[in-house]
């Protein structure tokens, strides 16, 4: 399935946000527009709307181009937080896994096909996307949970290929995304309304999350979402929350198409 990413980056300061740069993809394979973009220019507004200080980062879709233009946007703007929003499928997706392989169903735009190729020759196979991401889930609705999934599969096109390269060059920075619907899915007017509505929620929480310790992921700390089954259930096991018990169990559950690495 073919993959297309945006990125939304925060720096935070005393658990406060000072800069926030939200980075999308042009359109891909022959489609008017990227579903990426539109939900960006919804988050974008809201945050704006709440004296957020945000910024747009447009991206091509291009293995060559993207991560260097997300580079230079990250030279005019010093960041903290990386989460990438794709557009996959027809359903809400949260990623915790990042995979060093890039292969395609069909050339990005600027014709590169790739087949099994690692994107760092010397890097690990799979990288944990260090971000708040068990408390941006319990900062939903029951009803919002619902609605988003959790998934340790992004795919191996641009978007994964960006996340692996910022969480490689960038371990200082707490990296992850989440995958929004593609264009071509059904009540996607409705469903961009409610899922932009998620995204902000799920960031404004990210920006005054505090370290809450052991298994949650903080700027201030340097704990990962575990990626591991062995990992996850020890997590939900040492973590005094319910909410983030149910996190991490949701986590164990997870292996979309029999992806697990361990």
């Amino acid at each position: 399935m073919k993959l297309l990413l945006f990125l939304v980056l925060i720096t935070t300061s005393q658990l406060k946000a000072q800069n926030l740069i939200i980075a999308h993809f042009d359109p891909f394979d022959g489609a008017k527009v990227n579903n990426s973009e539109t939900v960006a220019q919804m988050v974008y507004k809201e945050l704006k709307s709440m004296g957020i200080n945000a910024s747009l980062c447009p991206l091509q879709t291009s293995f060559e181009k993207a991560y260097p233009q997300l580079k230079n946007c990250l030279q005019n703007i010093e960041a903290d937080l990386v989460i990438g929003l794709g557009e996959t499928g027809c359903k809400l997706k949260a990623e915790f896994v990042g995979r060093n392989l890039d292969k395609t169903y069909g050339p990005d735009n600027l014709g590169v096909e790739r087949n099994n190729t690692p994107i760092i020759a010397t890097g690990a196979p799979y990288l944990s996307l260090r971000y708040p991401l068990p408390q941006m889930y319990c900062g939903l609705s029951t009803e919002e949970r619902k609605r988003l999934n959790l998934s340790n599969n992004a795919g191996s096109f641009v978007c994964n290929n960006v996340a692996y390269q910022m969480r490689y060059f960038h371990p200082e920075k707490m990296v992850g995304f989440i995958h929004v619907p593609s264009h071509f899915c059904k009540n996607l007017k409705q469903t961009n309304k409610e899922n932009s509505q998620i995204i902000t929620k799920m960031i404004t929480v990210a920006l005054s999350t505090e370290d809450n310790g052991p298994y949650l992921p903080h700027e201030s700390n340097s704990e990962e979402i575990p990626i591991t089954k062995d990992q996850l259930r020890k997590a939900s096991r040492s973590v005094d929350n319910k909410c983030y018990q149910d996190f991490y169990s949701r986590l164990r559950r997870v292996d979309s198409r029999g992806f697990w690495p361990f």
